[in-house]
């Protein structure tokens, strides 16, 4: 029995990138120890990084805030 064919609306979309072999390297192991592919470990890094970024621009707001 042949596999269901996934309707073009329910694919995942990827763009390639290009990563130093070293980093790729990085990433695979980061990848394989988290149990994710080495697509879904960068999406959760990239995705962490924007939340820290995010939650460090909000503190600054609460700083200036108390002034």
């Amino acid at each position: 029995m042949g596999r269901k064919k996934i309707e073009d609306k329910d694919k995942q979309k990827f763009k390639n990138i290009g990563l130093l072999k070293e980093d790729h390297e990085l990433l695979a192991k980061l990848a394989s120890s988290e149990q994710r592919s080495m697509a879904r470990q960068l999406s959760v890094l990239i995705r962490d990084a924007l939340s820290e970024k995010r939650d460090e621009r909000l503190q600054g707001y609460a700083k200036d805030a108390s002034l």
